[in-house]
């Protein structure tokens, strides 16, 4: 009779680990179809994202969109002469439009909010590339400010990484480098 009881209980206990296993495989199977919609980890597709100096995969922000924050972004920088409106755009209001950009397609709201953060872009006003998080390298940076290439950068006053990124570019790549205080303005 306990034998019984026994090979039951050893049976239930199979079955729930059966199941458990197969919600896990669902689950990594719908995370990776999403992923890969937006996320392009290990492909050329898209403007390149870095979590440091590390790549973490490439997003996809549409031309209109982007159109949009630059043209934001070019009077802030000194590029353009603003118009009224958009000379009055403050720069967290930049960032939350990027910031939806990148959440939208696919970045996680946790790296997309994460400061510094970081717009490689060509003087063409392409999108290079986009970096988040502390990276004092110069060998990283010389790499991605080429010739006509300037980084934006979006922070807070009172974050101590992005006061020493302000402190690393302004003695490094302090032509190349363009600080928005999200916080300040």
């Amino acid at each position: 009779m306990a034998r019984k009881k026994s090979r039951r209980k050893g049976k239930k206990i199979k079955g729930y680990i059966i199941l458990i296993l197969a919600v896990i495989a669902m689950a990594v199977s719908v995370i990776a179809i999403v992923s890969s919609k937006y996320m392009h980890h290990g492909s050329e597709t898209g403007v390149p994202l870095y979590l440091g100096a590390s790549l973490y995969g490439h997003v996809n922000i549409d031309t209109n969109t982007w159109h949009n924050i630059w043209s934001l972004l070019q009077p802030k920088l000194g590029f353009a002469n603003a118009s009224q409106q958009q000379s009055t755009v403050k720069a967290s209001n930049i960032f939350t439009m990027l910031y939806n950009a990148e959440v939208n397609n696919g970045v996680s709201p946790d790296i997309a909010g994460s400061v510094p953060h970081m717009l490689v872009v060509e003087a063409s006003g392409t999108l290079k590339a986009i970096v988040v998080g502390e990276v004092q390298d110069k060998e990283f940076w010389s790499n991605m400010l080429t010739n006509n290439t300037i980084v934006v950068v979006f922070g807070l006053t009172t974050c101590p990484h992005c006061q020493a990124m302000h402190e690393f570019f302004n003695k490094n790549f302090s032509s190349k480098a363009y600080f928005l205080w999200i916080d300040k303005d």
